[in-house]
């Protein structure tokens, strides 16, 4: 592995893990469904811009549903849950939680592009669930009903991740991946806004 290629691993896994750290201190602020809406939409406001500069065309019409689908799939309700779970869990568990992602992407992608799973391959997975149990028990130890929804409400969204990344694979190898992750980010901000907005008028 070169230098170049170990810094564009590191940096986005920072960018990333970080992500878990502000939604631990801005959920119980602005409460889960707001933190939700202003990760996604401020996130799409500066992609549009910096496409619009960039003289980028993105095509709405043509790939509206997969963006509508992915957004969902991979940003409102994931980003939801992981800021719910923010309020009764350290950033930590959730981080951690959140790396059987590829599991679940595993397995999606066996029932739903029967992608064939190697001695290795399984044998990963399993050692990765083992250790993600190993690594939360002391936490589970604290048996709290907040803690277990919490708990849940992260794997949920990694098993979202997994399910996103098989719907990718399947229905979206011919968007770029530029399109995709504005189209999406833009509609799962819509969504949540309106979602918000409802909540606050029935609130």
């Amino acid at each position: 592995m070169t230098g170049r290629q170990l810094l564009l691993l590191l940096i986005p896994s920072a960018l990333w893990g970080s992500s878990f750290i502000f939604m631990h201190h801005l959920s119980p602020v602005f409460g889960p469904t707001l933190t939700a809406t202003l990760r996604t939409v401020i996130a799409s406001i500066f992609l549009m811009g910096m496409f619009a500069i960039q003289g980028y065309k993105v095509y709405w019409k043509r790939d509206y549903k997969l963006f509508i689908l992915i957004g969902i799939t991979n940003s409102a309700i994931p980003f939801s849950l992981y800021a719910y779970a923010a309020l009764y869990i350290p950033s930590s568990l959730s981080v951690i939680i959140n790396s059987t992602s590829p599991m679940f992407g595993a397995m999606f992608g066996l029932m739903m592009l029967r992608d064939k799973l190697s001695g290795r391959t399984i044998f990963g997975l399993l050692l990765g669930t083992a250790g993600v149990g190993l690594v939360s028990s002391d936490i589970l130890a604290q048996n709290s009903f907040e803690l277990y929804l919490s708990i849940a409400a992260c794997v949920g969204a990694a098993l979202l991740y997994g399910l996103n990344s098989t719907i990718v694979k399947k229905y979206a190898t011919h968007i770029e991946p530029k399109q995709l992750t504005v189209g999406s980010l833009t509609f799962a901000g819509v969504g949540l806004m309106l979602l918000y907005f409802i909540l606050s008028l029935t609130g």
